[in-house]
């Protein structure tokens, strides 16, 4: 049977999972009343979210190229 995928290399499994949990944690506070300089909980986690995941992409697949 021939695939019809490629295969997912494993720094890309890792950030995958990564970003999905950090997501997943960050959705939790929605509703949080919490607020700092103004700002949600929620809006500096989303925030965060769009900084670190393509750091974390190009962190992942720099340790998969080395190995």
């Amino acid at each position: 049977m021939e695939k019809q995928f490629f295969e997912m290399p494993l720094g890309d499994k890792i950030a995958l999972i990564f970003i999905l949990a950090y997501s997943a944690l960050t959705f939790f506070f929605v509703n949080s009343p919490i607020k700092l300089f103004g700002v949600s909980i929620f809006g500096w986690l989303i925030g965060w979210l769009m900084f670190l995941a393509p750091i974390v992409h190009l962190v992942c697949m720099r340790f998969d190229k080395n190995s």
